[in-house]
């Protein structure tokens, strides 16, 4: 069995981390107040209280928003931030944030994930010049 002078050198060691000033050991006590106490069911569903002061889930959030799209759109932004923030979508294309993702719906005229590159009409003209033809 190892005596205790075998464990002075490690309690000199901790010793910086096991004793701190009184200033930090105060703030180890201080914590604010949780609004989760068994009432908080019966109060209205507030956006600040459960999702801003604590971390919120889907339902939660879908008793404040009271509707499934608003609630979706909440919580795409919620959990992985606005992938729309950035401007993805080029040539006044309109982005739909998602959850780890986003989709861009182009304008006429132009096609691609971020609505980059211009469509090809030559396409729709021969179509056009073919069905004419035979019509």
């Amino acid at each position: 069995m190892p005596s205790a002078s075998s464990y002075r050198h490690l309690g000199a060691s901790l010793s910086g981390l096991l004793i701190i000033d009184s200033l930090r050991s105060s703030q180890v006590l201080i914590r604010s107040r949780r609004a989760n106490s068994f009432l908080e069911e019966m109060k209205v569903g507030n956006l600040e209280r459960e999702c801003v002061e604590e971390r919120c889930d889907w339902e939660e959030a879908r008793e404040i928003f009271e509707s499934r799209e608003k609630t979706n759109d909440f919580w795409a932004k919620y959990v992985d931030g606005d992938a729309c923030e950035s401007l993805p979508c080029a040539n006044a294309g309109h982005c739909k944030d998602g959850i780890g993702t986003y989709t861009c719906s182009c304008q006429e005229g132009y096609q691609g994930l971020n609505c980059e590159a211009r469509e090809n009409n030559s396409d729709k003209s021969d179509l056009r010049f073919c069905c004419k033809t035979f019509i």
